[in-house]
Order: structure tokens, then sequence, then C-alpha cells
């Protein structure tokens, strides 16, 4: 497993159409299905400050994310710039694989 988290705060009135890019028919996820390796992307909100999302997208393995980045370079990069006009601060909180794994 090989998984990447990020932090997103959503501008104020947002909210709505950020959590559909990310649901199970959103944008992001059709655009990921696209390429093999891909296990699913979990989105959550902060029960503190209800406009802080964070998402995690979980690959089969590094190889596969990066296949994934290699081969869908140009929509990734357009799907991103879209959703900026969503959000006030995107972060890279990390990158996760599982414990059995060393790297």
């Amino acid at each position: 497993m090989y998984g990447i988290v990020w932090e997103f705060r959503v501008r104020a009135g947002a909210e709505r159409a950020f959590i559909d890019g990310y649901d199970a028919n959103g944008a992001w996820v059709r655009l990921f299905r696209r390429c093999q390796g891909f296990r699913g992307t979990e989105l959550t909100r902060s029960v503190r400050d209800l406009r802080v999302f964070y998402t995690l997208d979980t690959w089969e393995s590094e190889d596969c994310y990066k296949e994934f980045r290699r081969t869908c370079q140009l929509e990734y990069e357009a799907l991103d710039k879209s959703f900026e006009s969503l959000t006030e601060q995107e972060r890279l909180v990390g990158i996760l694989s599982a414990p059995t794994e060393s790297h």
C-alpha cells in the first residue's frame, strides 16, 4: 500500500463543490480510476474546523502511483488548477506505506 495525504482549507461557500469533486464519482476519483493500482480515496473533514478537509489517496504501490503521474500528468495538472478556486490552502501532509514494506 502506498498513500498520499493532503490537507485542504476550502473557501467559505465552496465546501459542497469540493466534496463533490472527491466523492466516489467525483472528478479526482474518475481520473485516478483510469490507472491500474488505484485502491481508493477517502475524504475526511475536521470536526474542529469544517472548512478543513483531508484526502487519503491509496495505490497498490509507489510504482503504480508514479505510473499514474507519468501517464496522466496533463490531466492531473488541469484538474488541480480547476480546483484552486475552491481552496485557500493545500498542503501535502505525508506519504504513507504499509508497515511491512520498506522504502
